[in-house]
């Protein structure tokens, strides 16, 4: 077998690829195959959500076609090559106005290419227009976005209000894993350019159903060896990938795949199911970290907006209220622990099956200066929290009285905390530029102990997952219903079987596409295309006034900056989805 299909062999399908025949490996049978679903017709419900004109727009369209006797030649049209009745046409248009959450408003996830919120000139204040720099990997786990939000297969709904997305961490790496990192123009030797191994695998035009696959390192993901190797290279030899490294040797890493699947009866309500494999030789440990929030409005007006919080509700569920979108709960079920390639539950010492329950975690998705730029922060807990809390290495170092430091290195960015809700005392522009360093309030913890912010996350944690095939599942359900309205969220069986109900309408979709005979792998590359269109939207913001003028609670931008770019886009006033192809 060559080299080329023994790695195809070890990252597709986990297996050694050695075959001394040279015969194929054989498809791992702890990964099932691949499917897609769209909804039934379902039975309406309230919503309490708000629409944008756009969306009512959409409803009078659909008011139209609930009149059966005839249809337009436009949506008879779409009916014959959907092959669907005009119920089922009624279902999904419904689907795609009442769901507001996940209704293709998918968040940005790549690092190193032009629609992410790091790095990209919507985020840029500097004076030279350097939008690489400015805003580069590092400060992303610690800096509130201005115009948008990342995260790895992350979801959101219709005008980024409230947004989910997965973490994981290996027990390796100084960060975690919160989004998919690449090089910058300056690093890359042929530009931007991602530096990971994912896959759009499905998704359903409503986004009923959605599936995405991320190969996770088991060793230290190796970001300063990517960036040395490419900085290195001239244009004229191939680029350094994350397969050119030893990242993936021995087959240690974790296949974990994603899946959303929206309710037949009520569309705002998501089921969320991560599922993960351990495809090295030995046992392992991973911290699936789910994370849940609310993007930062509050640190730009001047008159900060009416805040939006989460609380913890028990301890394996998290409230989110706004006050445009309502109320969301997020429901993080407790998750079995994990089994091996058989299928066999793996006991404890005492030969007992213990739970793995989620430890619920919260913070503010506030800029963390301290260890950005040693100044003052806003609040006690910052967007950084989770790592600090979760890596003992991530964590500053103590001062002389046993409490965090902090860091002497000061990066500008143009951005200043409002004014500190420890002491009300204000950071001036000045102070900003050039000083002072404030310590950082005394806190027992990292995360908020009183379980409320604009940030949390459920921390799950699978110790000594079976090799070869040993499997770790975690079930999170995101709904505007109570639990006594919703019998899924004590009942794993009935979860899954509606999840594999969205997956099997969406066969139906997909097959009423192929037009002829063809072959099942060009029927699955059809599919995955058209599915990573769909995952591949994105919500979009962009005032060009507001950007180049700057906020007014914050230092007013460099003026030199008004002439480098943008500059003929003064009407631009864009808050939407829209389709990114290069993600």
């Amino acid at each position: 077998m060559s080299q080329t299909k023994k790695i195809q062999a070890k990252i597709f399908r986990g297996e050694n690829g050695d075959h001394p025949d040279g015969s194929p490996p054989s498809r791992s049978t702890s990964d099932p195959a691949l499917t897609i679903n769209t909804p039934n017709p379902f039975c309406p419900s309230s919503s309490n959500l708000l629409f944008s004109p756009k969306v009512v727009q959409i409803r009078s369209y659909v008011t139209q076609i609930r009149r059966p006797q005839t249809l337009s030649a436009r949506d008879s049209q779409m009916s014959s090559v959907l092959n669907i009745t005009v119920p089922n046409a009624i279902a999904l248009s419904r689907t795609l106005v009442r769901s507001s959450i996940g209704r293709g408003g998918v968040l940005t996830s790549v690092t190193g290419n032009g629609c992410v919120s790091i790095a990209t000139v919507r985020e840029d204040y500097s004076a030279d227009g350097d939008a690489w720099s400015h805003f580069p990997h590092e400060h992303a786990r610690s800096r509130a976005y201005r115009w948008g939000e990342d995260g790895i297969a992350g979801i959101s709904d219709n005008h980024q209000r409230l947004c989910f997305a997965l973490s994981l961490w290996n027990g390796q790496d100084h960060i975690l894993k919160e989004r998919l990192f690449g090089v910058t123009g300056h690093q890359g030797n042929h530009g931007e350019d991602v530096k990971e191994v994912y896959y759009y695998l499905d998704s359903t035009p409503t986004h009923s159903y959605m599936k995405f696959l991320y190969k996770y390192p088991q060793q230290a993901f190796p970001y300063e060896e990517l960036v040395r190797e490419n900085i290195h290279r001239d244009r004229e030899v191939s680029e350094f990938e994350i397969l050119d490294t030893e990242a993936f040797d021995d087959n240690r890493y974790w296949d974990v795949f994603l899946e959303y699947a929206k309710d037949e009866q009520d569309p705002d309500s998501i089921y969320v199911r991560i599922t993960s494999y351990n495809r090295g030789p030995e046992p392992a440990t991973l911290h699936i970290i789910p994370q849940f929030w609310f993007p930062n409005t509050w640190s730009w007006p001047e008159e900060p907006p009416r805040k939006p919080v989460m609380i913890a509700a028990g301890n394996s569920a998290i409230t989110a209220v706004h006050p445009t979108l309502g109320k969301y709960h997020l429901y993080c079920l407790p998750s079995p622990p994990p089994v091996n390639s058989e299928g066999e539950l793996v006991t404890n010492e005492n030969g007992e099956i213990d739970a793995v329950e989620p430890e619920l975690l919260f913070t503010e998705n506030n800029t963390n200066f301290h260890r950005l730029y040693g100044g003052q922060n806003e609040t006690p807990y910052v967007k950084d929290a989770f790592h600090d809390h979760i890596i003992p290495s991530h964590r500053p170092p103590p001062t002389d009285k046993g409490h965090p430091g902090f860091f002497s290195t000061k990066i500008h960015c143009g951005t200043v905390p409002r004014h500190s809700e420890i002491d009300g005392i204000e950071t001036p522009p000045s102070e900003e530029e050039q000083g002072p360093r404030t310590p950082f309030p005394e806190t027992p913890s990292f995360v908020n102990p009183a379980k409320r912010g604009t940030k949390s996350a459920a921390q799950y944690v699978f110790r000594d997952v079976p090799p070869r095939g040993g499997c770790a599942v975690v079930r999170l359900k995101l709904t505007p219903r109570a639990p006594t309205q919703d019998p899924s969220i004590e009942d794993e069986g009935l979860f899954d079987d509606t999840i594999e109900e969205r997956r099997e309408e969406a066969n139906e979709f997909y097959n009423a596409l192929v037009m002829g005979p063809i072959t099942d792998d060009l029927r699955q590359i059809m599919r995955q295309a058209l599915g990573g269109m769909l995952w591949t939207k994105q919500y979009y913001q962009f005032i060009q006034k507001e950007w180049l003028q700057g906020d007014p609670a914050q230092p007013p931008p460099p003026p030199e900056r008004k002439y480098i770019r943008n500059k003929d886009w003064k009407h631009m006033y864009i808050a939407d989805i829209l389709s990114m192809p290069d993600k």
